[in-house]
């Protein structure tokens, strides 16, 4: 009995002993323990200021600024303007147009790479915008609003891309621009959308949805599949452009999963009459924009004051980023012969410098 049960502990032991070549392992690379994170409060925006710019109050020195209401918006990358270096702009359309909205509505000045009184590397309030990925949604669309209400029970409130445009859109003074809006929204953002996906470069994708050609520090190779997948996160759900374009949308979500030849040529069919049909639509929308604009230089001035309206606001964005990452499109070339419209985008900007 001894002898059994001296051999049930040996082969009990032998069941825990870590094997020679693993502890080789872990006695070379040994496990670190790590702290437990003091900060209750975690932000999604990062807390250094290489991609943060501040938005200060027109007419008013940065330090007199309200620390109430702050508010930290998320974009995919910012250029400067064409006319003005000192000047940023974010590169995506909707992004752009966000901000433009929230300035005119706050009195803000669009951020500059250097302000009289020193760089924006020392932020005195907590109102910018930074570059974020778009992982940092959790849908994956930009832009992002986080605001901080002081004062008020709610301390912060995250708001998505379409709760922010659906917040603007009851901000439209008459039912007229509200449905103009919603035609930006639509066909104007779909025939943007299949500029990106088919007509533009992978480097200019790049230089719009990500900053990663300026990022040293976290540089990293984006392959076809992985720039396809960041591009169908962010482009082929915002703004229900998948309900709308069912065909171009299971193309861009499943391109990698379509192997059946019959059934993708027929699908490729498909796309290029949904493609004839969003371009033909947004030439004759445009034509009626650049004829209205004809008439003054706003569509709509609100109370008078001669300011951009939401619906200026959304254009403009939509018709500056053509013009700035388009060029050599069809649908560079439709703006191009639009001075009314290209015009007014630059009206609309200059209004927020």
């Amino acid at each position: 009995m001894a002898s059994i049960s001296s051999s049930s502990s040996s082969s009990s032991s032998s069941i825990w002993r870590v094997p020679e070549p693993i502890k080789a392992v872990f006695d070379t690379f040994p496990l670190k323990t790590y702290s437990a994170n003091k900060k209750s409060d975690l932000t999604l925006f990062p807390q250094n200021t290489t991609n943060k710019f501040e938005l200060i109050k027109k007419d008013q020195d940065q330090s007199q600024f309200s620390s109430q209401g702050n508010f930290q918006l998320g974009v995919y990358n910012v250029s400067k303007y064409v006319k003005d270096p000192n000047v940023l702009i974010p590169t995506d359309p909707i992004c752009l147009s966000t901000l433009l909205i929230i300035n005119l509505r706050n009195g803000l000045l669009l951020p500059k790479v250097k302000f009289p009184e020193g760089d924006n590397g020392n932020i005195k309030n907590n109102n910018f915008i930074t570059i974020l990925s778009y992982h940092a949604s959790y849908d994956g669309e930009l832009p992002l609003l986080i605001e901080d209400n002081s004062g008020k029970n709610l301390q912060k409130s995250i708001k998505s891309t379409s709760l922010i445009n659906d917040l603007n859109l009851t901000r439209c003074t008459d039912n007229k621009e509200f449905f103009k809006c919603q035609v930006v929204d639509s066909i104007l953002y779909d025939c943007w959308v299949i500029t990106v996906l088919y007509e533009l470069s992978d480097l200019q994708k790049l230089k719009i949805y990500t900053d990663l050609l300026n990022d040293k520090e976290n540089s990293m190779v984006l392959d076809t599949l992985t720039l396809n997948d960041l591009l169908a996160s962010t482009l082929i759900t915002r703004f229900s452009f998948n309900i709308r374009n069912e065909n171009l949308a299971s193309y861009w979500s499943n391109n990698n999963l379509i192997k059946n030849l019959v059934y993708r040529r027929s699908l490729l069919a498909k796309i290029e009459m949904e493609k004839n049909s969003i371009f033909r639509k947004t030439l004759e929308i445009l034509e009626i924009f650049e004829q209205e604009l004809a008439k003054s230089n706003f569509f709509l001035e609100e109370n008078n004051k001669e300011l951009p309206s939401i619906l200026d606001c959304k254009i403009a964005g939509l018709v500056y980023c053509i013009l700035q990452w388009c060029e050599g499109s069809k649908l560079y070339a439709m703006i191009n012969t639009l001075p009314n419209l290209k015009s007014h985008c630059y009206r609309c900007i200059d209004k927020c410098i």
